[in-house]
């Protein structure tokens, strides 16, 4: 049986001041009035998005044509957004009676703001007007849209009531509908704009699709909520198996109560979006200006959330481009290159639109020469916009899922990481991979052995530096960077620690009396060793016997037990032997095992397992040790020289 599918759509939106003729227009075009409320009946207006279908079979046409109608009245500009905010092209509806008004001028901005990419100018209502009225009308209307996409047409004169133009229209439409390519992606995604229960068949869904594909059976994510499954599909009213990109969907779905969606919510595939709270963004700012912190309302999709805008590298934006990055009070689900608009709530005005730079930003400096540095590289191609994120990031590489959320889905981050192949490097530890762009990565590595050099120079006594001395933070992918280094011979590694030559430094002849009398006195005490403190302050220079002890733990003189006791190696050597020898002939290690062999109280047989588990010389099982990964003491070694 032949999979069932409804031709490719293309999604018009109608715009325009209030009582301009759009519902009028869409009703005469598609013999669908739009206008599917009671109260829009009663009060002969649209108050929400209307949706109409125009089937191509009977125009010859190979496409069909769905229509989202907007609302004019500006208490309902939020409707339009959410429906203009998928839509392939745009109709912006012009009374010929009445010319441009207040709402035509900020609809023109919202589709502008939300990316348009073609459209045109309809003059309704042309039969209420004679020649010279209608042509000044065109004149104004032409004047309006001068610079934008809807400029490429003169506009076109209709009336619904006669059915003048609108033969010429449809027409029009089919042959753009025709050159349109829809978009793609392996992970669908849908913004709902109806939520509503069909007796006996549950939960439906409207939206379009605007990447991936829907089909019968398929498992979906509601956003925000739960997993659900497709049980049908219908597309302009016709059942089908599968939904493609870009056409308008309306989805049975098993599993999601009615009342657990609302608009504003979006259906995807499983894992495929993250929600965010802070979000960097390419302003378009209006005449109207934008003020650092300013509170606006923010539009995406079918969602709306309050937020303040953050401008980066100004106080007060006026027309045109500015970086910012907008700190919300609710989470939106976007994804990087996503259009928003934004209004000020009070009194109610659009004031920008955006472009989404990055989901998953820092708090910036602002006035910062980076953080600008940074939007440019996100203004970029996808390789470009990948290569700056991580290189910002250089100092703290992403985890895969940090990626992701950054891109706002895994195919996003798939299509980044093709685009800059060979210039990024995955590091796989454990279950995790951290990414490195191939540049930060070398310069991260030079970087620790300028500092291994500059610390060398500066402390001629010391042997070995810490990750933290050597501006190493304590994660995972700085100690995979370190690791590497070691591995490669470019640095030493010992317990934690790192340095860079080839022999163990003379012990400065300012300690050797000092060293000595301490090692006699470690030695002295065999597994019993003092509490380094009252043991320093014993020595006739307590500040020069404590960089001693450092030079004597760092050369594997002395061995650190914990942060209070040091043990002399012999000591320590001779203990492991025994450890591993009773381990091998099966005997229980434990702290009895400890008190009774080694002669020790439990002040020290604690400390000295607890010193062996650190080592990996053994493993706690419950209270008995078992054998670790290592037989023998780790050993500090500088060109072999111990």
């Amino acid at each position: 049986m032949a999979e069932r599918r409804a031709p490719p759509q293309v999604v018009i939106g109608t715009a325009g001041h209030v009582d301009h003729g759009k519902s009028s227009l869409v009703r005469a075009l598609t013999g669908t009035d739009p206008d599917r409320l009671p109260e829009e009946k009663r009060r002969g207006m649209t108050l929400d998005l209307g949706f109409a279908f125009l089937p191509g079979a009977a125009e010859g046409a190979g496409i069909d044509l769905a229509f989202i109608d907007c609302p004019g009245h500006e208490r309902f500009v939020r409707h339009l957004i959410a429906g203009a905010g998928s839509i392939d092209g745009g109709l912006l509806v012009i009374s010929a009676a009445e010319g441009p008004c207040a709402q035509t001028r900020e609809h023109l901005d919202l589709l502008r703001l939300l990316g348009l990419r073609w459209g045109r100018v309809v003059l309704s209502k042309s039969d209420l007007v004679d020649a010279d009225g209608l042509a000044a009308a065109a004149a104004l209307a032409s004047d309006l849209v001068a610079g934008t996409v809807l400029a490429a047409e003169p506009p076109l004169a209709v009336s619904a009531q006669r059915g003048d133009g609108l033969a010429d229209l449809a027409a029009w439409l089919f042959r753009r509908a025709a050159d349109h390519r829809a978009g793609s992606g392996t992970h669908a995604r849908l913004p709902i704009d109806r939520v509503f229960a069909v007796q006996g068949h549950g939960t439906v869904v409207t939206g379009t699709l605007l990447a991936g594909e829907l089909a019968l059976g398929d498992a979906i994510e509601l956003y925000p909520g739960g997993l659900a499954r497709v049980r049908s599909l219908q597309v302009n009213r016709r059942p089908v198996d599968r939904a493609l990109t870009g056409q308008r969907t309306a989805v049975n779905l098993a599993g999601i109560e009615r009342k657990a969606i609302a608009r504003g919510a979006w259906i995807a595939t499983p894992g495929t979006l993250a929600a965010t709270t802070v979000v960097d963004v390419s302003l378009e700012v209006l005449p109207i200006g934008v003020a650092h912190r300013q509170r606006v309302d923010v539009h995406h999709g079918t969602a709306s959330v309050a937020a303040r805008v953050h401008l980066l590298q100004t106080d007060a934006a006026g027309p045109g481009a500015h970086d910012a990055q907008l700190r919300l009070e609710a989470a939106l689900y976007v994804q990087p290159g996503d259009r928003l608009v934004l209004r000020r709530p009070s009194p109610s005005a659009t004031v920008a639109g955006a472009v989404v730079v990055d989901v998953a930003p820092p708090r910036h400096r602002r006035f910062s020469d980076a953080v600008r540095a940074r939007f440019a590289a996100g203004r970029g191609s996808e390789g470009e916009r990948l290569l700056g994120w991580l290189s910002s990031r250089a100092g703290d590489p992403p985890t895969h899922s940090e990626l992701v959320a950054w891109a706002g889905g895994p195919l996003p981050a798939e299509a980044m990481l093709a685009a800059a192949v060979g210039q990024v490097r995955a590091r796989h530890l454990g279950a995790e991979t951290w990414w490195w762009a191939e540049m930060a990565w070398a310069a991260a590595r030079a970087a620790v052995v300028e500092r291994l050099r500059v610390a060398h120079a500066a402390d001629a006594e010391r042997c070995w530096f810490t990750a933290l001395e050597l501006g190493s933070a304590d994660r995972p992918a700085q100690r995979d960077l370190l690791a590497t280094l070691v591995g490669d011979g470019v640095i030493a590694g010992w317990d934690g620690h790192f340095a860079l030559g080839e022999a163990v430094p003379p012990l400065p002849a300012s300690l050797i009396e000092a060293a000595r009398s301490l090692l006699a006195s470690y030695r002295a005490a065999g597994l019993q060793p003092p509490y380094d403190h009252p043991a320093l302050a014993g020595q006739p220079d307590p500040r020069r016997a404590a960089r001693a002890l450092t030079a004597l733990r760092e050369r594997g003189r002395l061995l650190r037990v914990d942060g209070l006791h040091h043990l002399d190696r012999e000591a320590g050597d001779d203990l492991v032997v025994r450890v591993r020898a009773a381990l091998a002939a099966g005997e229980a290690i434990d702290v009895q095992w400890m008190k009774r062999t080694c002669a020790l109280t439990r002040k020290h047989a604690v400390p000295l397992l607890e010193w062996l588990d650190a080592i990996a010389v053994t493993r706690r099982v419950g209270d008995e040790r078992k054998a670790g990964p290592r037989a023998a003491l780790p050993i500090p070694t500088l060109g072999g020289q111990p």
